[in-house]
């Protein structure tokens, strides 16, 4: 595992997908090489789903989640 350092976003506590992946779009285009997943609200079954989604566009911004 590489050593991080620098900023990083942290997600919200948001049931729906895309307006975390707005967000998420967002900090990645604003230069975020880290986002922090985490949805403390959320069953079992969303928060795999967000992950799944918020995973493929780090991605293909070449950012880590």
């Amino acid at each position: 595992m590489k050593k991080s350092s620098g900023l990083y976003a942290i997600t919200l506590d948001d049931p729906l997908l895309p307006p975390l992946s707005a967000l998420v779009n967002a900090a990645l285009k604003g230069g975020v090489p880290f986002v922090h997943y985490r949805n403390k609200t959320a069953s079992r079954p969303l928060r795999r789903a967000q992950a799944a989604g918020l995973l493929r566009i780090c991605r293909a911004a070449g950012a880590e989640l």
